[in-house]
């Protein structure tokens, strides 16, 4: 993906979230059912973000970076176009995983590779 730029987030940057496009279209939803996952055809036409939504995920994001948590953009030319966020706590049988906690990419960059760049960001992330 030319001319874009995967790093940390800064504080000021997380409230450039409302900026992503959230647009899209959902067909099927997956659910969790007698220990299976069961995929369901639903429809939803989700024009952007649910104003409340937002606000208490900007909330939880500057939480996380309070309580140093890992937050990296994908940015084009300034603007952030991508986001992952990861709990700052290792957890796990082996205390090596971390749970991601947002992820998501402007509906321009969808279908990109954008996603797969942002999680191999993520991937490196390793207990010291």
């Amino acid at each position: 993906m030319k001319d874009i730029i995967i790093r940390n987030m800064e504080k000021n940057e997380i409230d450039d979230i409302r900026k992503i496009d959230r647009s899209e279209i959902i067909n099927h939803v997956y659910y969790f059912e007698n220990d299976k996952l069961i995929l369901k055809e639903e429809f939803y036409d989700i024009k952007g973000w649910n104003p409340n939504e937002i606000d208490s995920i900007i909330n939880n994001l500057y939480s996380l970076y309070e309580c140093n948590g890992y937050l990296y953009g994908a940015f084009k030319n300034s603007n952030l176009i991508g986001i992952i966020a990861l709990e700052s706590r290792f957890i796990g049988k082996n205390e090596d995983q971390l749970q991601l906690v947002f992820l998501h990419i402007d509906q321009k960059y969808r279908d990109k590779g954008l996603g797969h760049l942002l999680m191999d960001k993520a991937k490196l992330k390793q207990k010291n």
